[in-house]
C-alpha cells in the first residue's frame, strides 16, 4: 500500500472515530450520564508533550467540541435535552 493510500486510510479512520465519539457523547448527554460543561473543560485541559502533536491534537479536539456544542444547541432548540 502506497504512503498516500495509508494516509487516506488513517484519515478516514480518525474521521470515523471522531464521528463515533460525537454520537456516543451526545447520546450520553441526552441520557444525563455526564455534565457537558465539565467534559468540555476537562478535554480542553488535555496536553501532549510534543509541541506539534499538541497543536494538532488540540485543534482536532476543539473541532469535535465545537460540533458537540452545535448539536447540543440544536437539541435545545428542538426542546430535547
Amino acid at each position: 500500500m502506497a504512503t498516500s493510500e495509508r494516509l487516506a486510510k488513517l484519515e478516514a479512520q480518525v474521521q470515523a472515530l471522531g464521528q463515533a465519539w460525537l454520537y456516543l457523547t451526545a447520546a450520553s448527554e441526552i441520557a444525563g450520564s455526564h455534565d457537558p460543561t465539565k467534559l468540555d473543560k476537562a478535554l480542553r485541559q488535555l496536553h501532549w508533550d510534543q509541541p506539534e502533536m499538541n497543536k494538532l491534537a488540540k485543534a482536532f479536539l476543539d473541532g469535535l467540541l465545537i460540533e458537540l456544542a452545535a448539536a447540543r444547541r440544536r437539541r435545545q432548540e428542538q426542546g430535547r435535552r
